[in-house]
């Protein structure tokens, strides 16, 4: 009994442990970055990530492949992928129409929610706003706004989730 309890504590600190592992990595790509792309580029080179295979790139933007940049990160045996994408906000956005919008977004191998959830809170200093758990999939959602800008920030994964992913996007009048 003892060995079998053991086991189970032991898989759940390491669960645990690689939600907060995708999440440094997530932090270093994206948010200690701003989702800045040259920022991003610079510490993808400084870092040594890989480039993107045109399967990861599928992954990222089915059918679109050549529209993302990003890059692999291997870390602790995992393997991310980051990608940002750089547009405008719509008609759709209010007082923010027009203005620029960069998304920056790191996919995981399906990890433990809750780790991930808690990390992406503690770095923001807050709970998310929204924390849903429908039909196996989990997104918890976060906004900041500070002055002309407003971050909006996203975790996705869940059971019937096949990766667990961390985006924010910066938008900027």
């Amino acid at each position: 009994m003892r060995v079998v309890f053991a086991g189970m504590v032991l898989g759940m600190a390491l669960a645990g442990n690689a939600g907060a592992a995708a999440f440094d990595s997530y932090r270093a790509a994206c948010l200690d970055t701003g989702g800045d792309l040259g920022k991003v580029r610079a510490a993808a080179t400084a870092k040594g990530w890989g480039a993107l295979s045109d399967a990861d790139r599928e992954v990222l933007a089915p059918g679109n492949e050549r529209a993302v940049e990003g890059w692999a990160i291997s870390d602790g045996g995992a393997r991310y992928l980051v990608s940002v994408k750089v547009s405008s906000a719509g008609a759709g956005a209010g007082d923010m129409s027009g203005a620029g919008v960069t998304t920056c977004t790191l996919s995981a191998p399906k990890g433990d929610d809750a780790a991930a959830i808690k990390a992406y809170g503690d770095y923001l200093k807050r709970r998310p706003a929204g924390d849903e758990n429908t039909e196996g999939f989990r997104t918890a959602t976060w906004q900041v706004a500070d002055g002309s800008t407003l971050v909006m920030h996203y975790y996705f994964g869940g059971t019937a989730a096949t990766a667990s992913v961390f985006s924010s996007s910066v938008v900027k009048k």
